[in-house]
């Protein structure tokens, strides 16, 4: 898998437990109290480095973990002070909850800051980190047991406090450096670890919120680059608190192809103001896959005016607007699902964002509306649902909420394209519904050869050739389809694989019935009736030769299924004094077909289960007549059991194609004897005869 060999399949973040991060952030949180001498109060709590870098920490897991639950992307989490400790102990499908990681956090407590900061250092997570890259999820090791190639990449995040661009350097080498020395201890080791091939290192340098940047680090961002073969750097740099929280938003988006939509213009009530409603923005992340309508429409680019940047400048994200979605729209007016992506927002503890997210999962849904103003490339799109342009739709299934990406601009399933425009688009007489039929007559399936069955394509390709040999395309070719009610159902029973007897009989019958009705002198087509084939052909008895040299073209087809489908054909050929040697019955020849790309061995044709093939010696031999049917002689003392004489009959003509249960055949112990103990003499209840009473015709 692709995935499994990206950056993204394994990812640890490194946190930095020194004593710098000790230090206040500059960012509050506000607490209410209340007592009994005095109001209500709020009360500012000033946070720690450690527990914004925490806090940005968590919502990386979380956005990660919403997005992407079936663990093609894992995540571990480092914690670096004088050592480095993991707080999850190997790689996993399934992420770590929040609750457990916030007790791992806490058994680490808040960092010392009378610690020895040259003995507290980065770089000791950042090993542990290169160290657990190289070794292989469960999803690596299936596939390379399989025989995929797994090409061992991963990202680290390092969440630390520098302030010269040397520390940076130093880190880039160390990764280096542990990278060389890692691969050559693998090549010693088992299955379960794996050389490192890249890694990609993201640096997300912090300081407090109220230090200006440029006394407290003369670090600037940095964009991913190639620092050395197997090594990709990278540099953020951001004040604790909201903006580092929205520094991650935006890896996130980079690290998963993720991309930002906002939700403008929700009203919600305010309970300050009874019966007012303040218009509120939720923000939500989602895969970029669902704005590829938008982007095949140019309505991603900036000139497009939907794109905006988020408070922080972190990033870009698009803004549609909330749409109520109106009873009174037909269902079929809605336009169709293009994709559908899980979404998660991007601020989880928000009240519009609970407001929302409670709304969804009560079973509503919400449409999200593109803004067609005037001049942007949004005005050039037709709307698709009541005049407006309707481009997501917000629904919550089983308990999680998906972002519906509609189809823009015209759609592929809205008006079939005409018969007009192509090749031949002039005819307009072609046999479409005889075409499905087919189309289904040729249904393939997969299943289960027998040893002595043929190979299923070739059975598959015969029986194609068979029945196309002659297969009018338009109703200008064919007098037979034209009027089909009159050879019906003759054309319908030759179908079937396997003819029974009784289908035979209903065969030959209406054989029968069209010669009795060529010499009683029935019109075959009806005199408004026109039909381009016997244009020109006023004759009845030449129309009724056409009929039928085209019928036994059409019965051909069917004459190699079986011997009662020669049968048939045979007949018509007989009855209807038509040439026999102008009429081959020799099989297709498959040699001339090109040589299939299908590697399938198990399709099997569904409506060819039995095929006969006829000789080719058998080509210029007269077909067999009739056989006249037998009359049984009854001698007038001659007593019959007419019950065995049926069920003989019936053995004959029905029982040669049954076969015995397996299990019977199988067994080797006697025969089970069923209710050994019921007395038939004893039956005598409710009107039911005794042995001893005679019973008289």
């Amino acid at each position: 898998m692709e995935t499994l060999s990206s950056f993204s399949h394994k990812t640890i973040v490194v946190l930095d437990h020194g004593p710098s991060f000790a230090q206040l952030s500059g960012e509050a949180i506000e607490v209410a109290l209340k007592d009994a001498r005095t109001s209500k109060q709020a009360m500012r709590l000033d946070k720690s480095l450690w527990t914004c870098a925490v806090e940005a920490a968590l919502e990386y897991q979380r956005v990660v973990a919403d997005l992407f639950p079936d663990g093609s992307r894992q995540l571990r989490f480092v914690v670096s002070d004088f050592v480095g400790r993991f707080l999850t102990a190997a790689w996993s499908p399934k992420l770590q909850a929040v609750e457990v990681l916030m007790k791992a956090l806490s058994t680490n407590g808040a960092p010392n800051p009378e610690s020895d900061p040259d003995s507290c250092c980065i770089i000791n997570g950042v090993s542990l980190a290169v160290e657990a890259l190289s070794e292989v999820t469960e999803q690596q090791k299936i596939d390379s047991k399989n025989g995929t190639t797994i090409v061992n990449r991963g990202r680290i995040v390092v969440i630390t406090r520098l302030k010269q661009d040397e520390e940076v350097s130093m880190i880039e080498q160390h990764v280096l450096e542990q990278i060389k020395s890692r691969n050559k201890l693998v090549q010693n080791l088992d299955e379960n670890y794996l050389p490192l091939a890249e890694i990609e290192l993201c640096i997300i340098n912090t300081h407090p919120f109220a230090t200006e940047i440029s006394s407290e680090t003369t670090i600037v961002d940095k964009p991913c680059s190639q620092i050395a073969e197997g090594l990709l750097s990278e540099v953020r740099c951001a004040p604790a608190g909201q903006k580092l929280v929205a520094c991650v938003h935006g890896l996130l988006l980079q690290h998963y192809n993720l991309v930002s939509t906002t939700v403008s213009g929700i009203p919600m009530k305010e309970e300050a103001n009874q019966g007012q409603s303040v218009n509120y923005d939720v923000e939500l992340f989602h895969r970029r896959d669902g704005h590829s309508e938008l982007d095949r429409l140019g309505l991603m680019v900036e000139s497009a005016a939907l794109a905006t940047s988020v408070a922080s400048g972190a990033y870009r994200t698009l803004r549609l607007a909330w749409c109520t979605p109106s009873a009174k729209n037909p269902i079929d007016q809605f336009p169709q699902v293009a994709s559908v992506y899980r979404v998660t927002p991007a601020s989880v503890n928000s009240r519009p964002s609970a407001c929302l997210t409670t709304f969804l999962l009560s079973g509503k849904n919400v449409m999200l509306e593109v803004a067609r103003k005037p001049g942007t490339a949004a005005a050039a799109v037709s709307p698709n649902v009541s005049g407006r342009l309707i481009s997501h739709l917000l629904m919550c299934h089983d308990g999680i909420i998906y972002v519906h990406s509609m189809a823009l601009g015209k759609g592929i399933f809205e008006d079939p394209p005409s018969i007009s425009e192509g090749p031949g688009g002039r005819v307009t007489d072609y046999r479409i519904s005889s075409f499905g039929d087919l189309m289904k007559e040729c249904w393939l399936a997969p299943g289960e050869l027998a040893d002595s069955q043929p190979l299923a394509n070739s059975s598959a390709r015969r029986h194609l050739r068979r029945i196309t040999r002659h297969w009018p395309l338009t109703f200008g070719e064919t007098l037979v389809f034209s009027v089909a009610q009159k050879f019906e159902p003759l054309v319908t029973l030759v179908r079937k694989t396997t003819l029974t007897a009784a289908d035979v009989d209903a065969c030959l019958q209406h054989i029968y019935n069209l010669i009795n009705m060529e010499q009683s002198r029935e019109p075959l087509l009806a005199p408004a009736m026109q039909c381009a084939k016997v244009k020109g052909i006023k004759s009845r008895e030449e129309q009724y030769r056409v009929a039928f040299e085209e019928l036994a073209d059409y019965l051909r087809n069917y004459a190699n299924h079986s011997d009662n489908h020669l049968k048939v054909f045979n007949c018509l050929l007989s009855c209807a004094g038509l040439d026999k040697t102008s009429m081959p019955i020799s099989d297709v020849d498959l040699s001339s077909l090109p040589p299939t790309t299908s590697t399938s061995s198990t399709v099997v044709l569904s409506s060819t289960n039995v095929i006969a093939t006829t000789s080719a010696s058998d080509v210029t031999e007269l077909p067999p007549k009739k056989k006249a049917r037998t009359a049984i002689l009854w001698k007038p003392d001659d007593r019959v059991n007419v019950y065995q004489y049926f069920l003989d009959k019936y053995n004959s003509e029905k029982m040669f194609r049954w076969r015995e249960f397996e299990g019977r055949k199988a067994a080797t112990g006697p025969k089970a004897t069923l209710y050994p103990d019921l007395d038939k003499k004893t039956l005598t209840q409710r009107g039911r005869p005794n042995d001893d009473i005679e019973m008289t015709a």
